[in-house]
């Protein structure tokens, strides 16, 4: 069982080339995921510029229920602002998921359905220059939730 991505080596996720992913602050981050088991602050992806700061992300809540969340670390401030999902998914199935960055608000969606909303940093356009699938900035500098 694969703890982030399903990939044959023995890292278990995936890097990005730097760039810049989100031009405007109005973006939209879509996947098909399929999640064997949820870990506490694990992440499906975490764009950052020099880690930990301007992140973007979208990970697992908490492992007990399995909910999605996501936010930003706003420029080199560490300040984080995140919202979680109103409803958990089950696992061992594909689900699509969406998350729509529109200025300071962000929205959720499991499967088109509306999850969860709150306010947020703006999404600062810059070249973005560690990106991970299936692992946190956190593991970098010693957080052992990826």
């Amino acid at each position: 069982q694969y703890d982030a991505v399903g990939i044959n080596n023995n890292s278990n996720y995936l890097t990005s080339s730097a760039g810049i992913y989100f031009y405007i602050e109005n973006s939209t981050v879509t996947a098909w995921i399929k999640v064997y088991n949820c870990r506490t602050n694990s992440r499906i992806i975490d764009f950052g510029y020099i880690p930990p700061t301007d992140n973007v992300y979208i990970g697992f809540y908490q492992a007990s229920d399995c909910r999605l969340f996501s936010g930003i670390h706003f420029n080199s401030q560490l300040l984080a602002s995140h919202i979680v999902s109103s409803s958990s998914f089950d696992l061992n199935k594909w689900i699509h998921i969406a998350v729509v960055y529109t200025g300071a608000n962000i929205k959720l969606y499991i499967n088109g359905t509306f999850v969860g909303q709150g306010s947020s940093y703006p999404i600062r356009v810059l070249n973005r220059t560690v990106c991970f699938f299936g692992q946190s900035h956190g593991s970098i500098w010693g957080d052992p939730s990826k």
